[in-house]
């Protein structure tokens, strides 16, 4: 953006051009290792960190991009879900934002294999 700024004295006029650049850091998305769970784990829940060099608030995004789960954010917390009786590799891709410009990551989680057992009641023991 360009102004310019004028001042007068009602005998002489003065002025000044300059020009103002915004601009904005994309931010930092540390690196998510790969995990893995064995299959007595019913979830896997990570704390994403990632920092934005204006201080700007940050908001994160997950989405399953393999394997059979569910993934849910609350705040920088990732919780992945795998179906009752995944075994296998379960992708993720991560993303955080500042509102403005966005950073990505994708961790992969591994589920051994297993059967897990869902909620029980007394009568199905």
């Amino acid at each position: 953006m360009e102004l310019t700024v004028e001042v007068s004295d009602s005998i002489e006029t003065v002025e000044d051009t300059f020009t103002v650049s915004v601009t904005n850091a994309a931010p930092v998305l540390e690196p998510i290792a790969d995990q893995t769970m064995s299959h007595n784990e019913d979830t896997l829940t990570l704390a994403l960190a990632a920092s934005d060099a204006e201080g700007d608030d940050l908001s994160y995004f997950a989405e399953i991009l393999q394997g059979n789960a569910a993934v849910s954010l609350a705040g920088n917390v990732l919780t992945i879900d795998p179906a009752d009786g995944f075994a296998g590799t379960v992708r993720v891709h991560v993303t955080t934002s500042d509102g403005i410009a966005r950073k990505c990551g994708e961790p992969k989680a591994s589920a051994a294999p297993g059967t897990r057992i869902g909620s029980q009641n007394w009568d199905e023991l």
